[in-house]
């Protein structure tokens, strides 16, 4: 019998399982020409396909909870590298499962390891290249923090880059036709970023137009120019989206707002595709200007194969994964659609830790299946209260969700 969809964190507020107690909401799809894993980032947990497709009945939840500690709030970011294997950061040295370490790897999702190299430093981002290079950029915020971006061939071990510094943090880092990294500092406060045709050669360095106080975060580039990048400039209250198109040296606004900029992406038309944190769409030439397009809540959009694939906002369309040049009534995957959890060897980390939490997940998205339900207590009847309509306490629970919907900052 399959339970009504519940949200535990009102039903149960003492559970301390922080992860998958959140509202359930994409995040992002990877996937690409380059990556042969296909896997849906969620608030929940990281669900991978095991066969690598995008049918529904594909996916299997590995806890966010294989990495970090159950009662962390922040949610590890993954990216896959061509050989199958998967890193991740925690952006903390506090909640990994192992002491001082915020970026982890594994070849089947089943058994992580630290990686090397990288022992105290807070990783803020990864970036994988079409031939596997991965690079990290370090985000200690002590004073005279000895940070850096930081590169791997292997997707093991990591080694300085000639891009150092002790009076700034990096942010952001993203691998095109070039290599953009986005820094800023705190004391004075500053935003810059940097270019390199070769990590291990010369770095350019720009300044960043406006308030001094934002962090540029890279979000894509033009694959085709690489003077052509777009960069959201994070501030504390209104974000700014910026493109360049001389390779840094100026910037021209196409938006600008007090909402979150999530994700962009180029298609393959040279028309951007822009998500924000209430769920708008935009859509416009590269270059701008951009306008918000009929779309479904989205939280982040990509092209794969020929479609343009969307992630939603899934307490809003019901539905997680869909293609926007497709059927957007039903979408093409569902947490409801969640076929299990994947089932790893006894003493792999993924198996102990996120076996123990399936079934609050299963109720969490109303999957639970119980083939011997015990009675209903009996309990006194409610003045006021029809309780004998079973209904009428699910459709409050459904309307929880809604109800405390808050405003996520998932950094891509």
């Amino acid at each position: 019998m399959r339970a009504p969809l519940i949200l535990l964190l009102v039903a149960c507020p003492g559970l301390a399982l922080a992860h998958v107690t959140q509202p359930p909401d994409g995040m992002a799809l990877i996937a690409g020409d380059a990556v042969p894993n296909v896997a849906l980032e969620t608030t929940i947990g990281l669900l991978v396909s095991t066969d690598d497709s995008l049918r529904a009945d594909s996916f299997r939840w590995v806890c966010h909870e294989a990495l970090s500690s159950s009662d962390a709030l922040r949610i590890p970011r993954y990216v896959a590298r061509p050989d199958g294997s998967l890193l991740a950061t925690i952006e903390s040295l506090d909640l990994g499962f192992v002491p001082n370490e915020s970026v982890y790897r594994t070849t089947d999702a089943c058994s992580w390891d630290a990686v090397t190299g990288l022992t105290g430093r807070v990783v803020s981002q990864l970036s994988v290249d079409p031939e596997g290079r991965v690079l990290a950029a370090s985000a200690n915020l002590a004073a005279g923090a000895d940070n850096g971006v930081f590169v791997s061939e292997d997707g093991q071990s990591f080694a300085p880059t000639s891009l150092t510094a002790n009076d700034r943090f990096f942010v952001s880092v993203h691998q095109g036709p070039r290599t953009w990294v986005g820094a800023a500092s705190v004391a004075p406060e500053g935003a810059w970023v940097h270019v390199a045709d070769d990590v291990d050669g010369v770095w350019t360095e720009w300044a960043m137009p406006g308030d001094a106080a934002e962090h540029p975060r890279i979000l894509t580039s033009d694959p085709a120019d690489p003077d052509r990048a777009w960069v959201r400039m994070d501030g504390f209250e209104r974000d700014r989206l910026l493109v360049t198109e001389d390779g840094g040296a100026t910037w021209d606004s196409l938006w600008e707002g007090d909402s979150d900029v999530l994700h962009a992406t180029l298609g393959p038309d040279d028309t951007l595709w822009v998500t924000l944190s209430l769920g708008e769409l935009l859509s416009g030439p590269g270059a701008g200007p951009l306008a918000q397009v009929d779309a479904p809540a989205s939280r982040a959009t990509h092209f794969v194969d020929g479609q343009h694939l969307v992630v939603s906002d899934y307490l809003v369309e019901g539905w997680v994964l869909g293609d926007l040049g497709g059927d957007l009534d039903a979408g093409l995957f569902s947490f409801r659609d969640l076929a299990g959890r994947l089932e790893c060897p006894a003493d792999t980390r993924t198996e102990q830790e996120c076996a123990p939490l399936y079934e609050t997940v299963e109720r969490l998205l109303g999957i639970y299946e119980n083939d011997d339900p015990p009675p209903p207590p009996d309990l006194p009847s409610q003045g006021g209260c029809d309780c004998e309509d079973e209904g009428a306490s699910a459709a409050l629970l459904l309307g929880a969700p809604v109800l405390l919907r808050r405003r996520y900052r998932l950094n891509r």
